[in-house]
This record gives C-alpha cells, structure tokens and sequence, in this order.
C-alpha cells in the first residue's frame, strides 16, 4: 500500500501579480482615453483603481476607461489587485490632458484715417504655449505671430480684413474676420466760382476727373 502526502503548500493559492502595466497617456480635452493591466494569480482577481491615491468608485474591472476628458483628471492612475492570497499594487501612470486653443477676445472692425496707427487684439484659452498667425484678406503676414497686431502709419492700400488664427499642441482655433478702413484727411486745394459770389447761388450737380487729373464740375447759377 502506497501512502501519498500532501503538504499544506501544495494546496495553497498564489497572491496577484501584474504582468501589464498601464501606460502613461497624453489627450486632448473632451476625448476618450483607456487604461489597462494584466494579472496573474488565484481567482477571483478584484481590481480598484484609484486617481492621486485615492479609490475611484465603480473602477473596477481590468480596464478604466476615461470619456470626455477634463483638464480636473489629469493626475496618476494606479490599481491594486487582489484576492485572498494577497495583492499587488502597479506602478502609476500619468494622464496629461491637454486643452485646445479657444479664442475669447475677438478683433474688432475699426475705421481710421490715414497716417494713424491701429492695433488689434485677440484673447485665447488653452495648453500654453499658444501661438498666433495674423492673416490679411486670408494670407498669413510675416512676423505677424503676436496677440497684438499694431500697424503704424496706415494708408488706404491697408484697408481690407485681418484675421488671427491661435493654436498650441492640441488644436487650433480661427477668430472672427475684422475689417479695417482707412481713409485719406480731406484738405482743400483750390475754390473756384463759376460767375462770382455777388450773383447768388452757384450749384454743383455732379463732378467727374479725367486721366489726366483735371476736375469737371456741372451744375447751375442764378
């Protein structure tokens, strides 16, 4: 007869162990991120998972998953796995989210004359760094990549629409079109009267200049 003994380690389960760690993530606010580890050891595995050391309630499973991401999350992520036998804790995880530029202060439209210096300004919420491009009628200005825009001695060929277009890492965002119209000081270069002013009215009904700049005017006299 055969006597087969068992000692009380062969019976006995094993503790957790994390075989998969989570990683590290970047997203961009509003998206949908996961986490995820694998364990080995004696069923049931219990999982929780916890945010800046502290338990998330209802997270878990295997996998966190994150929706609609807010910048209020961003922080380590970690889990702790057990059953009877014991538990082991994984190593923790940084969740970065990152905001995308938003403009919040639009130019405004503005009339001027010429020889005036005119600014425009745009305001912008986001991730910094946040960068500017500046447009003219939809083309990009050289070195316009400020959040002021200032145009010194501005002349009628100035006139026309300025946009800004603010971005940083996670997007980009467009403002509103603002219009600029510059206009020329007015002075008087000649007077010129058609009989005289002891005649009564003399009355301009319509002017026109020909190539060569010289100025018609018609009209009546009494």
């Amino acid at each position: 007869m055969f006597v087969l003994s068992l000692t009380a380690a062969s019976y006995a389960g094993h503790s957790p162990s994390i075989t998969s760690q989570h990683q590290s993530q970047t997203a961009v606010a509003g998206t949908t991120i996961n986490f995820t580890v694998a364990a080995t050891g004696t069923a049931p595995l219990s999982y929780q998972w916890k945010f800046n050391g502290s338990n998330l309630s209802g997270a878990t499973d295997t996998s966190l998953t994150l929706s609609n991401v807010q910048p209020s999350q961003a922080g380590t992520y970690s889990v702790r796995v057990s059953n009877p036998y014991g538990s082991a804790q994984s190593s923790a995880a940084q969740l970065t989210v990152n905001v995308a530029a938003l403009i919040t202060n639009q130019p405004m439209s503005q009339e001027t004359v010429a020889g005036a210096t005119v600014t425009f300004d745009v305001g912008a919420s986001g991730t910094a760094p946040i960068n500017f491009q500046w447009r003219y009628n939809g083309t990009p200005m050289v070195g316009a990549t400020n959040s002021t825009l200032t145009l010194a001695n501005v002349d009628i060929g100035n006139s026309g629409d300025y946009s800004v277009i603010a971005s940083n890492m996670a997007g980009a965002d467009t403002s509103v079109t603002a219009q600029l119209n510059v206009t020329r000081k007015l002075r008087q270069m000649w007077v010129a009267r058609y009989n005289g002013s002891a005649n009564g009215a003399d009355i301009a009904t319509a002017t026109a200049v020909d190539p060569q700049g010289n100025v018609y005017v018609a009209g009546y006299a009494q």
